[in-house]
């Protein structure tokens, strides 16, 4: 197979045919990348600001071909594909006012007055070429989050997008391109499926993967063994959590739009509810009011894959199969296209599937719990651990909940806002990501993940007395020990 067939999940009609890079032509773009990069590197940070405030500009003006690009390969209303640009534009902007305060060196605290007489600078320097391997439900937004920092510091990039949706990635590139004022290859768009992403993983100097747990544990046994650093988001599965006192009506206005947006295609959506026994029926049925009045096209689209939405499917009939109540929608609409309904599901239990695995679709299973302490365990029974949306008015119980909650982003009395704040890091633990990388994106650490640092040490002056030497460098006498002595006792009060 040489190319690759799009297919509007709205419509079920084909959109385009693209071609594959063959795996020769992949390994080319790492060495072109290489040569971009150290042009790219060589361009003083203000000018490298200066072509990056003119894409933003162009995002800015010209959203509606991104919009356009976006619902072609996914069928996403518009609200939602307008999500893909809009965070693009964040990212530029907030690197464009604080790239050179992130990026500037930095003089480390002076240490102790044993070394009063050295300089200590922490720089960064742009690991050549970032590797991102991206995801097919936020085919802009998820990538320019990373390839965004990692164009600031110097890098270059080859950029594997998902192959369910490629095109909005090949008309960024297009577009960037032709603003002229990068070098040549400096961002490279590589079509394909895991024979692409692996031999990325191959050959990049960090790889930054956003997709399933599967796949990222390939990568990572990839990265591991070449002892190059990558980082990992690999899923959700947010509780989300009302507890009395609550505005309930928020709530269900809320836990609607968190587990349907984007068809629910977003690791961060809302997949469990967990409702204090005593408001649980208020919930229930506001959140059914409210689900069965969206409408497909305006306020949803359709499942982007087809793998998903048989997964979707699966989980339902488990949940129905092991004593679960459909409130509203259950099965797929009789439509051209991929479309399953939001679904509300009552007297769910963690025997069922739809409380255990990502879902990734627009299924709202509520769980009914009568204690504070049933609620956070019943939160924290899974393997991911990425976002979680907590509903309370009480201050006291709010933070009893976020002492103990698993989760990298707990949001009080809103949800997923976590991702527009792209001055603060995006955090997960457990299976959401990857050891050692409980940070993953945005933030000061976006830069830190394609960078190398170093602590650069500078000898200022000498001792009178030691003009060519060190107190502590041979020849050892009883001076030296005499000098050690006295510093052994001589740290701390200067601290």
């Amino acid at each position: 197979m040489d190319s690759i067939t799009i297919v509007n999940p709205a419509t079920g009609c084909q959109e385009r045919r693209v071609r594959i890079t063959p795996p020769d032509e992949l390994l080319k773009m790492f060495e072109n990348a290489k040569i971009a990069q150290k042009q790219w590197a060589a361009v003083p940070l203000k000018e490298r600001k200066k072509a990056l405030r003119r894409l933003q500009r162009y995002l800015q003006n010209n959203y509606q071909e991104f919009i356009d690009a976006v619902q072609r390969e996914t069928g996403k209303v518009w609200a939602d594909a307008m999500l893909d640009p809009l965070s693009a534009v964040g990212e530029l902007s907030f690197w464009c006012g604080r790239s050179e305060k992130l990026l500037k060196q930095k003089l480390a605290p002076w240490p102790h007055w044993v070394l009063f007489n050295n300089e200590f600078t922490i720089r960064r320097k742009p690991l050549p070429v970032v590797g991102i391997i991206s995801p097919w439900n936020l085919p802009l937004a998820i990538p320019a989050a990373d390839f965004v920092p990692a164009l600031f510091a110097g890098s270059a990039v080859v950029w594997k997008p998902s192959e369910y949706t490629p095109l909005t990635a090949l008309k960024f590139k297009e577009v960037f391109d032709s603003l002229g004022c990068f070098p040549e290859n400096l961002l490279q768009v590589a079509v394909g499926g895991g024979e692409a992403g692996r031999i990325v993983s191959e050959n990049a100097d960090v790889v930054l993967f956003t997709g399933s747990c599967k796949t990222g544990g390939a990568i990572e046994e990839i990265c591991r063994e070449r002892r190059v650093p990558y980082h990992l988001e690999m899923g959700g599965k947010a509780p989300f959590i009302v507890w009395p006192p609550a505005n309930i009506e928020r709530a269900a206005n809320c836990f609607v739009w968190n587990a349907c947006a984007n068809a629910g295609h977003y690791c961060k959506a809302a997949e469990r509810g967990i409702v204090a026994s005593s408001i649980s029926s208020d919930f229930i049925k506001r959140v059914l009011k409210k689900a069965a009045a969206l409408r497909p096209e305006i306020d949803y689209g359709p499942v982007i894959t087809e793998f998903q939405l048989k997964i979707i499917e699966a989980q339902v009939a488990d949940a129905v199969r092991k004593g679960a109540k459909i409130l509203c929608g259950g099965k797929r609409l009789e439509r051209n296209g991929r479309w399953f309904p939001p679904t509300v599901l009552i007297d769910v239990n963690y025997d069922m599937d739809v409380m255990t695995k990502e879902t990734f679709g627009p299924l709202m299973p509520i769980m009914a719990v009568k204690t504070l302490n049933a609620a956070i365990n019943a939160a924290n029974n899974s393997h991911l651990s990425l976002n979680a949306a907590i509903f309370c008015d009480d201050k006291a119980i709010v933070n009893a909940i976020l002492e103990r909650v698993e989760a990298g982003n707990p949001n009080v009395n809103t949800a997923m806002l976590n991702w527009m704040a792209v001055s603060a890091p995006q955090c997960a633990t457990k299976w959401s990501t990857g050891p050692r990388c409980n940070v993953f994106r945005h933030g000061e650490a976006s830069i830190d993940r394609t960078c190398e640092s170093q602590t650069v040490v500078k000898h200022k002056f000498s001792l009178p007395l030691l003009k060519n030497r060190e107190l502590f460098w041979y020849p050892y006498t009883d001076l030296t020990k005499l000098t050690m002595r006295f510093f052994i006792h001589a740290f701390y009060p200067f601290f």
